[in-house]
């Protein structure tokens, strides 16, 4: 009687039994680059397949302690920064597979296949959504420009969302006597015909002029906004300026303006 363990096995062209080399050993980077190309083999001619080929957490209680274990050890890895999704730094227009998997989603979501986690979640029934809203609350304290939601001329005109220094700039312009437009939509048309839409933060048409309100922690890549500011001028025409205005400058105007001490 041959003992099948971890330790020996059972070779299926000689007979004979081996001792597993690895065996209390750590896996150098060659010998898992030499075990994978072994695995892509089988698999390319169907001659080996996963263990846990079709089987579920439902049906297998193996694949529910595994998954359970790999997601925390995968959280932990991501919190401490040993770890990258592979989609960091990609985006719908530089990768093609982050473009089919956005638009596989917004099927799900325009079909009624898929829905958001938090859907008819409040923070009395939810126990996740109140430890988010917790965190989200000591977040936006640290931080001075932070994203609030209020109704109020900003709102109505163009988008719910509006930051501080954002309000800031619109009382400034407001007390100058100087026409805008909040959160003006630009829409445009990319290369592979789709339609997207570009908010200036403030559109003022009778001097040809968009302000753009700069937060120092969200606009640190300034690349990304020099090629979105050549899409709003292709569509607005050469003859428009658009001027960036850092939030510290903000805070220093509405001090001279006596908005905020």
């Amino acid at each position: 009687m041959v003992w099948k363990g971890h330790n020996y096995g059972l070779c299926k062209k000689c007979g004979k039994i081996h001792i597993n080399p690895f065996l209390g050993k750590k896996h150098t980077v060659e010998s898992k680059f030499k075990m994978s190309q072994k695995i892509k083999t089988a698999r390319s001619l169907k001659k080996w397949s996963a263990w846990n080929k079709g089987l579920t957490k439902e049906t297998d209680e193996r694949v529910k302690k595994y998954g359970k274990t790999e997601s925390k050890t995968r959280t932990k890895l991501l919190k401490e920064g040993k770890l990258f999704p592979w989609n960091k730094g990609l985006t719908e227009k530089t990768d093609v597979r982050v473009w089919k998997a956005a638009e596989k989603e917004r099927k799900q979501f325009e079909s009624g296949e898929r829905v958001i986690w938090c859907r008819g979640l409040t923070k009395e029934t939810s126990e996740g959504i109140r430890r988010r809203s917790k965190i989200m609350s000591d977040w936006h304290q640290k931080h001075p420009n932070f994203r609030i939601y209020v109704r109020n001329k900003m709102s109505e005109k163009g988008r719910k969302g509006t930051t501080y220094i954002e309000l800031l700039m619109a009382k400034i312009l407001d007390s100058a006597q100087v026409e805008y437009h909040p959160q003006h939509p630009v829409t445009y048309i990319s290369k592979r015909g789709r339609t997207y839409t570009k908010f200036v933060d403030f559109y003022l048409p009778n001097h040809k002029l968009c302000i753009e309100c700069d937060g120092e922690e969200w606009h640190k890549d300034k690349e990304a906004d020099n090629r979105r500011d050549e899409i709003i001028l292709s569509v607005l025409g050469n003859d428009w300026r658009i001027e960036h205005i850092l939030g510290k400058e903000i805070f220093e105007f509405a001090k001279f303006f006596g908005f905020r001490k």
